[in-house]
């Protein structure tokens, strides 16, 4: 598969993803809008590397990765942190978004906010768009 079909591919999954976080939002299921927002954000961040012709990794968090691709694509560095501030504020909320507080026995739906839910969601929503301009940027 070229690197143009994979990053593409992988954008429109976080483009869906990110959409069901906003019904997650309007529901008020917070965790479930942590959960998918992460998602959705790391999904549009290997599209982003996918366009850059970077392999990426298997795995949720891979901020290093991210950060030196794009300081090599020639992205402003203010704009390279705020990305991997965001990614990783989003892969820390991850395991409490899935398994709660477990050591305090605090489920998932009690754990998060609304305002973890926002910020998580503002968050994605950023780095989704952020990852589009990438991916448009490839030719063909």
């Amino acid at each position: 598969m070229s690197s143009r079909r994979l990053s593409r591919g992988l954008l429109r999954a976080a483009r869906q993803i990110l959409s069901e976080a906003r019904g997650s939002a309007a529901a008020g299921v917070h965790y479930r809008v942590v959960r998918q927002s992460q998602e959705a954000a790391e999904l549009a961040l290997k599209a982003a590397l996918a366009a850059l012709g970077v392999e990426y990794p298997r795995r949720h968090s891979f901020g290093g990765l991210v950060q030196s691709a794009l300081s090599r694509a020639g992205v402003a560095p203010e704009r390279v942190e705020a990305i991997a501030r965001q990614a990783d504020a989003l892969a820390a909320k991850r395991g409490i978004a899935f398994y709660g507080v477990e050591e305090e026995g605090i489920p998932p739906d009690e754990a998060l906010t609304g305002e973890d839910a926002a910020a998580a969601l503002r968050s994605a929503e950023d780095i989704v768009g952020f990852a589009a301009t990438l991916v448009d940027r490839q030719p063909g």
